[in-house]
């Protein structure tokens, strides 16, 4: 498959930890086109944007097999408990889905520190047996964030900062679906900026201070 061919997969994950040779993937979702999701048979939603009818979402919330492991901190930040996770799927339920919708379509995996990402879905992968076949070929947005919003006053990368900086709210942040869907309006937004949005931009900046 040509690499222009390859569709985008926007991605993002929860995870207990930030190790993902201990730590384990509790929330994950993915922004993609209807088709490759129709293809997996994976249940789907339509995506927010009524003017772009094309692009849907997976999600799910992973029952964790090892939260004796886990960091205090990592589940104060998404969010976990067990009575929320209860009725959740298990990692060895889901990794069928999450390989094709990966790897079974050869997409580009773009993200916030998409490395962060991938590493916990390969690893995800791998304990269930499977062979990580994603894709080495990714976006990572805090790149064209240090590229095009840091020269007009952004201070730091972080997706709650981005989000703050381009007026995207960050009510429900740090949950897979909100930042999956947000790191897709980032690229969005700033892969089309002109040079009136970049004027814009600082002078949002400028006010701030």
């Amino acid at each position: 498959m040509e690499l222009t061919d390859r569709p985008l997969a926007f991605i993002d994950v929860e995870t207990t930890g930030l190790d993902p040779t201990r730590h384990e993937v509790i929330d994950l979702a993915v922004v993609f086109g209807v088709e490759v999701l129709r293809r997996t048979g994976a249940p789907w939603t339509r995506h927010l944007r009524r003017d772009e009818p094309d692009i849907a979402v997976w999600h799910t919330r992973i029952r964790p097999e090892r939260i004796r492991d886990a960091e205090p901190k990592a589940l104060e930040v998404n969010g976990y408990t067990h009575d929320a996770w209860a009725d959740a799927p298990t990692a060895e339920q889901v990794v069928d889905t999450v390989v094709e919708l990966l790897a079974g379509s050869k997409a580009v995996l773009v993200g916030h520190n998409v490395t962060f990402d991938r590493d916990f879905i390969a690893a995800l992968v791998r304990r269930q047996g499977r062979v990580a076949r994603l894709g080495y070929n990714t976006v990572d947005t805090v790149t064209l964030c240090y590229e095009h919003l840091v020269p007009c006053g952004l201070e730091a990368l972080s997706l709650d900062n981005v989000r703050r900086f381009l007026n995207i709210p960050t009510h429900g942040s740090h949950a897979a679906l909100k930042d999956a869907i947000d790191a897709r309006e980032v690229y969005r937004r700033l892969t089309r900026s002109t040079v009136l949005d970049r004027a814009l931009w600082r002078l949002r900046a400028s006010r701030r201070k």
